[in-house]
């Protein structure tokens, strides 16, 4: 008897392209952090080479004249590109759940289409109405909360942006500074500092999440 081929759905193929997606931005993250160390010993060891043999004042005045080269290296480089991979973790994740939902309804499982210009709100909206509500739980959350700290990163220039509403993002940020210590600060002049800690827990908290809806939404297929 010949065997049956398992039926292609776009919402299997979103799976692989999602789950393939997330093996790669893990490969970014693993190849800039050693380019990023790289950069670091070749700096260090040019500076031991030239301060051998010079005085304390001597060094101090070195310092002095490479000050601006030296905090690139060794504060401002690692802290954009953290910012970076924070701002493509969330991206990745939040372009591969609106696939979920729009895949989902090209499988003709739910008849609604989602809006052209979709969002993490639009969709838990979405598929709450079709999978059970555990698959939105502390993960998703803290993706939600993360999600303020990478649109500060993207849109204002990598500082926070204070407000006054109650439950607003100010109020909601500083929630989440405090769970997440010390993997994020909030330093002077509102600049975001990051470790990378905090890109690794957004790695795992994106792809728990994404896992969980997957799972939910496979009740839909049966």
């Amino acid at each position: 008897m010949a065997r049956t081929r398992p039926r292609v759905t776009m919402f299997g193929l979103n799976q692989r392209l999602s789950e393939f997606r997330r093996k790669e931005i893990e490969s970014f993250i693993d190849h800039s952090r050693k380019g990023m160390r790289a950069t670091w010993r070749e700096f260090s060891d040019k500076f031991d080479k030239t301060t051998a043999g010079l005085t304390d004042d001597d060094i101090a005045e070195y310092v002095d004249q490479i000050y601006g080269d030296l905090a690139m290296v060794r504060d401002e480089s690692p802290q954009l590109l953290r910012h970076a991979q924070c701002m493509i973790v969330y991206g990745t994740f939040e372009n591969s759940v609106v696939n979920l939902c729009r895949s989902v309804h090209r499988d003709g499982k739910i008849t609604t289409p989602l809006k052209d210009k979709a969002y993490i709100d639009d969709v838990k909206g979405y598929l709450k109405a079709h999978i059970r509500a555990a698959a939105f739980g502390k993960e998703w959350e803290w993706m939600h909360e993360f999600r303020i700290i990478r649109n500060w990163m993207a849109h204002n220039g990598g500082k926070v942006q204070e407000d006054t509403a109650a439950g607003g993002n100010w109020e909601r940020a500083k929630t989440f500074l405090r769970r997440n210590r010390p993997l994020i600060k909030f330093a002077q002049f509102g600049d975001i500092i990051v470790e990378d800690g905090l890109v690794d827990r957004a790695l795992a908290k994106a792809e728990v999440t994404v896992t969980r809806i997957e799972k939910a939404v496979k009740s839909l297929y049966r």
